[in-house]
């Protein structure tokens, strides 16, 4: 997918939640993922590396600092192989090294200030999934073993003919 089996991801979001205590909600994230197995002779699953970071802050104190500021950035290689083709079945694999920092700041009414710089956290991640495509449906699940595991479920419409 993509151009010349590269993709871009952008993600951005940013309004006033309307609360006094939390204010203004940003977001901002960026990767690029690249095709490796367009390289190899005749590649007999899809492979590619790729990352992407993320910023997250929410709030603003007195001082103009964020009340809570998060950074994420993730590399690493995807691979998946690809059974049936009008409907088909995609097992996938990925693994990557991940970190995630965040800081907290909170201004108490009688002006003390709650100051807290957590540690960095660095972790590898594994995520073992499968995806259905049913021609109109796309289903996908997955499991993804890292600093906290979580599984997930997708649903999104596939190919509608237009």
């Amino acid at each position: 997918g993509g151009v010349m089996g590269t993709e871009a991801l952008l993600r951005w979001a940013s309004f006033e939640a309307g609360d006094s205590e939390l204010g203004k909600v940003d977001l901002l994230g960026i990767g690029l993922r690249h095709s490796i197995s367009q390289y190899m002779p005749a590649p007999k699953f899809d492979l590619a590396a790729g990352f992407l970071w993320q910023r997250f802050n929410i709030g603003e104190n007195s001082n103009g600092d964020d009340l809570i500021a998060t950074n994420a950035f993730s590399f690493g290689a995807q691979a998946s192989k690809r059974f049936g083709t009008v409907i088909s079945a995609e097992p996938f694999v990925g693994l990557s090294m991940d970190t995630f920092s965040m800081d907290l700041q909170y201004e108490h009414e009688n002006d003390d200030v709650i100051d807290l710089e957590f540690e960095k956290s660095t972790n590898m991640h594994l995520t073992l999934g499968l995806g259905l495509n049913l021609k109109v449906l796309n289903l996908s699940a997955a499991y993804s073993i890292a600093g906290n595991n979580s599984f997930n479920l997708g649903m999104s419409l596939g190919n509608l003919g237009f």
